[in-house]
């Protein structure tokens, strides 16, 4: 794929973002037909949705999958418990571009909990992402993806759900910051990342710095800044979501792991992508 047809594939999602469309509805009766069944039929179950969800943060680690599964044991409730053994014990593989289309299957039935148990459910995933010391870029868009989501539900008035519009240029620093991630979220690496990046920030008309080091940004501080964008004037998101697409698409490789960072950052600014077009992700396939 070229740079440009990367491009105009994530255009076209931009364009396709917040708009119910059959298309749209057509995409994801594919994506959900592809996905096991077991996983489908555990994800609309308040119960069995919160195993789901503790199994795709497990690790590839016998060992430490081990200790997570100990630590579940005693945090966990017994029946959630319960059917991640299950689950776990089936070895089904989840292709890498399902795992987030099945989360968002999850959410309706997460929605479904007591804040108690979202709070509970809440600390188990800080645990299991914290397991092993650091943070995936998955555990990340899990994390972003389902949070947002919930905490509209149990933590309504949160000092994370903001009521006040910012320009772009006020938020000049949180935009240059992300902008910094999505670049780093890609596989492969390039002389051009800086140009890319610069090109990104001319076009929201914000300063142009420098693309910061790879370990010059915590996820705290990635977390904090995505989370000052929500405050992001409406109309204004479009423009950073198509900068972030520059960013992307640079390499004419949009991957599943930057499309997954993508949506986490568009679920969080309340503008949800919509699936890649069914021909596009068959041709994948092939």
């Amino acid at each position: 794929m070229s740079a440009l047809s990367a491009l105009a594939l994530i255009d076209s999602l931009l364009a396709k973002t917040g708009k119910l469309q059959e298309a749209n509805l057509e995409q994801a009766k594919y994506i959900l037909a592809a996905i096991p069944a077991v996983f489908i039929e555990a994800a609309r179950d308040p119960f069995s949705a919160r195993a789901l969800i503790y199994l795709l943060l497990l690790d590839d680690s016998e060992t430490l999958r081990e200790q997570q599964l100990t630590t579940l044991e005693q945090s966990a409730d017994v029946a959630v418990f319960k059917a991640l053994v299950e689950l776990e014990s089936k070895q089904i593989h989840l292709e890498t571009e399902y795992r987030l289309p099945l989360v968002n299957v999850c959410l309706p039935a997460l929605r479904q909990l007591s804040p108690e148990q979202f709070e509970k459910f809440k600390e188990n995933l800080q645990v299991l992402i914290q397991s092993d010391g650091r943070t995936s870029l998955w555990e990340w868009v899990l994390q972003r993806v389902v949070l947002h989501q919930l905490e509209a539900v149990f933590q309504p008035k949160s000092r994370l759900h903001h009521t006040a519009h910012h320009s772009l240029k006020h938020l000049s620093k949180e935009c240059q910051m992300i902008l910094a991630f999505v670049s780093m979220a890609g596989q492969s690496t390039s002389a051009d990342e800086e140009s890319v990046y610069q090109q990104a920030l001319e076009s929201l008309k914000i300063d142009v710095v420098k693309l910061p080091a790879r370990d010059a940004m915590s996820i705290a501080q990635i977390n904090t800044a995505l989370d000052a964008l929500k405050s992001m004037k409406p109309l204004q998101k479009p423009a950073f979501l198509k900068a972030c697409a520059i960013v992307i698409a640079a390499d004419g490789v949009a991957s599943a792991q930057e499309l997954e960072v993508f949506r986490a950052i568009g679920a969080t600014l309340d503008c949800p992508i919509p699936p890649i077009p069914i021909e596009t992700a068959q041709k994948a396939q092939h």
